[in-house]
């Protein structure tokens, strides 16, 4: 799903599967590697305003804040090789 949610087309595929809530729910793991995956995915999903307001209406942003003032969690995660 990384992979497809950087493309514009599967962006609204994804959003329209509903599966946005559970792209959340990774963030509530406990491994980091899957939490990076979700912030990935959730970026790539971030570039569609519409999507963005799906995710305010989920009410993402307090889940995003302590991800974003982790500053190594930042750029291990929107770093690319």
């Amino acid at each position: 799903m990384e992979t497809l949610s950087g493309h514009k087309y599967f962006r609204t595929k994804i959003s329209a599967s509903g599966a946005l809530a559970s792209i959340l729910k990774l963030l509530d793991s406990q491994i980091r590697n899957i939490q990076g995956r979700g912030l990935k995915i959730l970026y790539n999903l971030s570039f569609d305003i519409g999507i963005c307001s799906q995710m305010l209406s989920l009410e993402c942003i307090p889940k995003l804040v302590p991800f974003l003032e982790e500053c190594s969690f930042r750029i291990e995660t929107f770093v690319r090789y």
